[in-house]
This record gives structure tokens, C-alpha cells and sequence, in this order.
């Protein structure tokens, strides 16, 4: 399932975030949207995902704008975690991911019992949380109340899903389970995934694609060994770095001082 963007911006409090954004989500791949602070990222996430509908230009999912798409029926199709989600007090892991089936509920139809119980234990494994289905929330470490928070998502069983900072403020450790996570979903599952990291040498490692935000439009994108290199991180971020490649090829970048 694709997402596109056609000459998307973004006002909020009349202040341009976004303007004139064009851009094209692989489908079935991983694309991280990185980028340096303040550029917009978040804001455009919030705009493919449909949680932000205040939008100028298009957003074409599948073929469709977004727009004439139901909410219920996007859910199906598109999960968002965004940042900061709280959840209610007492409430167990097992009940929140449970909350992920709500586009497939509604006061007139029940939904498929059966489905829903399958789809809640599918999540919970492919997130290692159903060890915790009975723990509250709110008693979990980050990590796995982060992953928690993922079964919810993938608890719709959607095509596509969208993570907001799904790494920020989990230790190393954690983050590279949440991306494996991520890593593994996309392999063995197709789901497309879309997120925004600040750590770059996860996004290189971890990403298919790469969108890059500055200055209210998109700086460029492609595959990482396209995209990273010295000239790219001085000009995005303002630092001057080394890329070089470990003996696994994978790109990695070492920072070395700020050109400011």
C-alpha cells in the first residue's frame, strides 16, 4: 500500500511548518523521516496518518485521497503510535492491546471474537509482551510499555504502520529491540513502515528509504548509501562527520564537531 504526498503543506498558528512537500513512500519497505529538529518531521507524519487533517495539497493512500477515506476504515488499513501515549490507570497490557481492535467494533456489529482474540495474541507474540498481558501499563519499564504500545497498533492488523520517535528515551538496549521489532514486522509480515528517528545510524541501518525534512520542504530522500555522507550532515545538521563502512558494510557515522 502506497503513500503520497502531492504539494502538502502544513500552517499551524499561522506559522508555515510545511510547504510544497512532494514526496512517495515505498511500499512494503521502511522509510524514516529524519531530519533536524523543529524541520517538521512530526508534522508530517501527523499528516499521512490522518491525525492532522488541516492540510493544504493531497495525501494519496492506495490510490485514494485521504480525505474521502472513513476513519474506521483507514484504521484498518494504517496504524499511528504517535509520541507520549498514556494509558489509562489499571489497565493491563493484554486490555490495551485489545483496544487496537476498535476498527473492526462498532454499537451495532459485533466484531469477529475470535478474530479479535487471535489478532491480540498475534500482536502480543510478535512484540514478546504476552509474558506481560497481565501487568498493568503503567508498571511496565519504557521498553515494554513502548512495545505495549506497538501490539496495540499491530492489534489492527494494519498494511501500513507509523511510528512517532519510537526509540526517544528508552535505553540502547531497548531501542534496538523496538527496531528489530520494526525490522522483523516488515520482513516477515510486508507491513510498511514509516517513522521518525533522531538517530541517524539507526536510520541507516535499519531504513529501506530515507526522507529527509529542512527548511519547510524536503531537503531529498533515497537509500541510505545515497543519501548519508559528509556533505549531507553538514548542510542538514551542521556538522562536520565521518561516514565510513564497518566490516558488515553497514554505513556508520561518526560525529566530530559542530560547524555553527
Amino acid at each position: 500500500m502506497s503513500i503520497e504526498a502531492k504539494d502538502l503543506s502544513v500552517t499551524i498558528n499561522d506559522k508555515v511548518i510545511l510547504e510544497g512537500i512532494n514526496a512517495t513512500i515505498p511500499n512494503g519497505k521502511i522509510t524514516s523521516v529524519i531530519g533536524p529538529n523543529g524541520a517538521g518531521k512530526s508534522t508530517l507524519l501527523k499528516a499521512v496518518a490522518g491525525i492532522n487533517s488541516n492540510y493544504g495539497g493531497q495525501v494519496i493512500i492506495d490510490g485514494i485521497d485521504l480525505k474521502k477515506i472513513k476513519r474506521k476504515e483507514l484504521a484498518r488499513k494504517l496504524a499511528v503510535l504517535p509520541q507520549g501515549m498514556q494509558a489509562p490507570p489499571d489497565v493491563t497490557v493484554e486490555q490495551l492491546v485489545d483496544y487496537g481492535r476498535f476498527p473492526y467494533r462498532s454499537w451495532f456489529k459485533k466484531s469477529n471474537q475470535i478474530e479479535d482474540e487471535e489478532a491480540v495474541e498475534w500482536a502480543m507474540s510478535e512484540t514478546n509482551v504476552s509474558h506481560l498481558r497481565h501487568r498493568q501499563v503503567m508498571s511496565l519499564s519504557g521498553g515494554e510499555r513502548q512495545r505495549a504500545w506497538i501490539a496495540m497498533a499491530l492489534a489492527q492488523k494494519p498494511e501500513i504502520l507509523i511510528l512517532d520517535e519510537p526509540t526517544t528515551y528508552l535505553d540502547i538496549a531497548h531501542q534496538l529491540e523496538v527496531m528489530e521489532i520494526v525490522k522483523r514486522l516488515n520482513e516477515n509480515w510486508g507491513i510498511t513502515v514509516v517513522m521518525v528517528l533522531h538517530e541517524l545510524n539507526q536510520a541507516v541501518k535499519y531504513s529501506d528509504y530515507l526522507v529527509v525534512v529542512k527548511d519547510k520542504g524536503i531537503y531529498t530522500a533515497g537509500a541510505p548509501d545515497k543519501v548519508m555522507n559528509e556533505t549531507f550532515l553538514k548542510e542538514v545538521f551542521g556538522v562536520r562527520a565521518e561516514v565510513f563502512s564497518n566490516e558488515r558494510g553497514e554505513q556508520i557515522l561518526t560525529p566530530v564537531e559542530v560547524l555553527r
